[in-house]
């Protein structure tokens, strides 16, 4: 199974200068969650499309999770043409 996080956009809302997407719920970044849902999932692969926010890129790396940016790429991924 694959899997496809969304996970663009500022928080611009939230009024804050963390990206929204790590905010700490329950001690791990709201990312973080969704990344070990997957995880207890088994999935093979995951992308995550991200903004580009270093800290959220840095924390992905340090998942092993891989990024995209573009939609082209996304979809390619998606569809099974590499990328």
């Amino acid at each position: 199974m694959k899997a496809l996080v969304l996970s663009a956009g500022h928080g611009k809302r939230m009024r804050s200068s963390i990206p929204k997407v790590l905010h700490p719920i329950l001690g791990r970044p709201l990312l973080g969650w969704v990344l070990k849902a997957l995880e207890v999932l088994n999935c093979e692969e995951i992308i995550v499309v991200c903004g580009p926010e270093k800290a959220v890129i840095d924390f992905l790396k340090d998942k092993g999770v891989k990024t995209s940016h573009s939609g082209r790429e996304t979809w390619n991924w998606t569809c099974g043409y590499g990328g």
